[in-house]
């Protein structure tokens, strides 16, 4: 978008990985494959979301953990969603 597109795709994807590799560092703690695939636009009439750092040390799991706590916030009436792993922490607000 900051190339000048109106709307963008953002998929989200990930799965177990097969046994014959390594646990350590690429095992996930998420037993399922998971997908989710959102349309960003700078305008629409979809739910308006505001992103952005958090200061807040977290530790919420890989992302096809998160994914799930995402969905519910997306579907839920709260109006944010801290998310955070390996030091790195988002807020996710409705506007």
């Amino acid at each position: 978008m900051q190339e000048g597109a109106d709307a963008v795709l953002l998929v989200l994807y990930d799965e177990p990985i097969a046994d014959f590799y390594p646990v350590s560092p690429f095992n996930l703690n998420a037993d399922n494959r998971c997908a989710l695939t959102l349309r960003i636009a700078l305008t629409g009439d979809g739910l308006p979301l505001q992103f952005s750092r958090s200061s807040m040390t977290r530790d919420d799991g890989e992302q096809p953990i998160q994914l799930f706590a995402f969905l519910r916030f997306l579907l839920a009436e709260d109006n944010s969603l801290i998310l955070g792993n390996r030091g790195h922490s988002w807020r996710w607000q409705k506007l």
